[in-house]
């Protein structure tokens, strides 16, 4: 866990389930002492492969997947009140994270 991730009381990583089974999941790391976001392909306990993603770039992938979701919620797929809440809460917490993140971008000298 990166000193950034213990401050929050978060793990510095993050994994998604692939619906076509849990043996297929994708490892989101953040090494930002690298300035690093590490993507990885799981099978089974196996990586499969890696891709670093640069600090920089992770505001486009953001947008894209903002959009993405946008897109998805607008087509009246629903889910259970409890997947909505925990929805509700992982944006919520990306929103606040964004919002201090382009505060601080916005006080840098250009």
């Amino acid at each position: 866990m990166t000193m950034r991730a213990r401050e929050y009381g978060r793990s510095n990583r993050e994994w998604f389930t692939d619906p076509r089974g849990v043996d297929r999941q994708l490892q989101l790391t953040c090494h930002s002492d690298a300035r690093r976001v590490v993507l990885s392909i799981w099978h089974d306990k196996t990586c499969a492969g890696t891709f670093q993603l640069p600090l920089e770039e992770t505001p486009r992938l953001i947008a894209h997947l903002a959009d993405c979701l946008s897109i998805g919620m607008n087509r009246g797929h629903r889910n259970t009140n409890e997947d909505d809440s925990m929805r509700v809460a992982a944006l919520d917490r990306a929103r606040a994270a964004l919002e201090k993140l382009t505060s601080r971008l916005r006080r840098q000298p250009r």
